[in-house]
């Protein structure tokens, strides 16, 4: 395993990289303080990742009813709810507070006048 400080990782990226291909465990560190480590990956994924649910995962089955049209009572409420209540309440209370005070600007500086600067040290 080697130590290798930040600043010298940033300054030489690519040759630790083959190095770390080459199966070296490289230990980044910050002021001696290791923060990560460079490792070669043990194996990488050459198939196509299957399609589904992971084996012995527990399934669940979609009762035919869920593909039925809805009747007329559960549209009408689903309808109702397209507008969000929060929403309209937010905009209720936007609409219900005072307006904002105007921004002011402050006066431009004025510049110093010569007589106001300091005097200048002689030499």
């Amino acid at each position: 395993m080697v130590k290798v400080n930040v600043f010298e990782i940033k300054a030489k990226f690519s040759e630790y990289l083959k190095r770390a291909e080459a199966g070296e465990h490289i230990l980044i560190c910050r002021h001696n303080t290791p923060i990560a480590e460079i490792t070669r990956v043990s194996e990488a994924r050459t198939s196509a990742r299957a399609i589904g649910p992971l084996p012995g995962a527990p399934s669940f089955d979609v009762a035919e009813a869920f593909f039925e049209p809805l009747s007329e009572a559960e549209l009408a409420l689903w309808e109702q709810a397209a507008v969000h209540p929060a929403s309209a309440s937010r905009r209720h209370q936007r609409a219900a507070r005072p307006a904002a005070a105007p921004k002011t600007t402050r006066a431009p500086r004025r510049a110093a006048t010569p007589s106001a600067r300091r005097p200048r040290k002689r030499t």
